[in-house]
């Protein structure tokens, strides 16, 4: 909380000057006319841009009484540009966060709490697990998950069956699966890649980890906010070994991001891939050859949760892009009015959340658009995936605590360091971090 708040301090003059921070809350104008601003990055993103503006529009046409003032910063940049306006007394009145960056906004006292301004159809139609995963923090909803980016296990069928496995009957536990992965590995040509995993020291990195890291600790973190580490543990030394295993038997490419796959996936050379509903568009996009159609695209992949533990447990962290309404905001009911709409109507789901790949955060969204209908993978995610969703710990040292997990995951796949030393000190750097704050 120290070195935010000292953030706050070196940033303040910054909104002084910064365009961007010109007209924050928005306030009601002459004739009962509400102008709400809000921050994001789809309409900087060539991708959703023309999407997210095409909603904006739609909403402003449905409710004459409120105009949207939109503005656009890029995703690496939005969090500290949030901090700026809102030290300066200029927050907007909603915005776009990454749910990893809910906890540190709502601790520096940015963001008001949603629980009495939602509608109660709305809440009721919200998938509970992933709402509580993104938005409760200390008892109380800042956030409503908008696009999620959930993982879960996409599997190639075609070269299942190349590899002598049933592509009907994906691994529902890790025992399963690493048999799979060995058996696929002797049968299968040498360019084709087994698992695609994100190793790099990077958030990223941890979140993609996590739900390996549970299924080997059964359930266990390795660290929790309150300042308890468990990273030198039977169940962390278990998983470090099984990825110094997928390593040394060629079962992954270590080093790189979960993006990097994706172009193995539209050469078919990807056996399991580790991501999440966008991996659809994206990895059509890369087939040079534009053969790969929608419909060969699901007769080829299907998708499924990530393999259980030992436990029998399935728990993937949430992630995905939310909706927070600011505490400087003087129209809050109009911001929520607009957050709702962003979520749940018709051509949200069908021009932004479906169109782009996202899976749906409400129960009502597949019934009511075409876009999310027409998706095998959603429709997997919906009934496998999002079930199996829990809150991954974040705060304001969030990139600290996945440097320090990330660097032991890459010490191990590198280099014949003893597991036991590399744990010892991640424990001991972890334990040192919590000591400072």
């Amino acid at each position: 909380m120290k070195k935010l708040n000292m953030l706050l301090v070196a940033l303040l003059a910054m909104a002084i000057v910064s365009p961007l921070f010109a007209g924050g809350a928005g306030q009601r104008q002459d004739g009962g006319q509400v102008t709400l601003s809000f921050v994001n990055w789809a309409s900087v993103e060539e991708a959703t841009q023309a999407d997210i503006l095409r909603v904006i529009d739609a909403f402003q046409a449905e409710n004459p009484g409120i105009s949207i003032r939109n503005h656009g910063v890029a995703f690496s940049d939005i969090v500290q540009q949030l901090t700026v306006m809102s030290a300066a007394g200029n927050a907007p009145d909603i915005a776009q966060i990454a749910s990893d960056n809910i906890i540190q906004l709502q601790s520096a006292g940015f963001l008001t709490s949603l629980d009495n301004l939602l509608s109660r159809p709305f809440v009721s139609d919200l998938y509970p697990d992933l709402y509580d995963a993104v938005g409760l923090v200390d008892g109380r909803h800042y956030a409503v998950p908008w696009a999620n980016a959930t993982h879960g296990l996409f599997y190639n069928r075609v070269l299942m069956a190349q590899a002598g496995l049933d592509p009907s009957r994906p691994p529902r536990t890790m025992d399963e699966f690493t048999t799979m992965m060995r058996t696929a590995k002797r049968n299968l040509p040498d360019d084709v890649i087994i698992l695609q995993t994100d190793t790099t020291v990077r958030t990223m990195g941890v979140i993609h980890n996590w739900p390996f890291m549970l299924a080997f600790t059964n359930g266990v973190p390795p660290y929790t906010l309150d300042g308890q580490v468990n990273y030198n543990t039977p169940g962390m030394r278990a998983f470090m070994e099984w990825m110094r295993m997928l390593v040394n038997e060629g079962l992954t490419l270590p080093g790189l991001r979960m993006g990097q796959f994706r172009p193995y996936a539209a050469q078919n050379k990807l056996l399991f891939g580790n991501d999440w509903t966008t991996f659809d568009g994206i990895v059509r996009s890369m087939d040079e050859s534009g053969s790969l159609t929608p419909e060969l695209m699901y007769r080829t992949w299907g998708a499924t949760a990530l393999p259980a533990g030992r436990d029998g447990i399935v728990r993937t962290p949430a992630q995905a892009h939310t909706l927070a309404v600011f505490e400087q905001s003087r129209n809050k009911e109009a911001a929520t009015s607009f957050l709702e709409y962003l979520v749940g109507s018709q051509i949200a789901l069908d021009d932004y959340i479906g169109k782009n790949g996202f899976t749906p955060v409400t129960r009502s969204a597949v019934s009511k658009s075409r876009a999310l209908q027409q998706s095998d993978f959603v429709a997997s995610f919906v009934s496998d995936v999002i079930p199996t969703t829990v809150p991954i710990p974040t705060g304001p040292d969030y990139g600290e605590y996945s440097e320090i997990i990330m660097t032991g995951v890459q010490e191990v796949i590198t280099t014949n360091r003893s597991i036991d030393d590399i744990l010892a000190d991640g424990q001991r750097r972890l334990e040192a971090l919590f000591r400072r704050r």
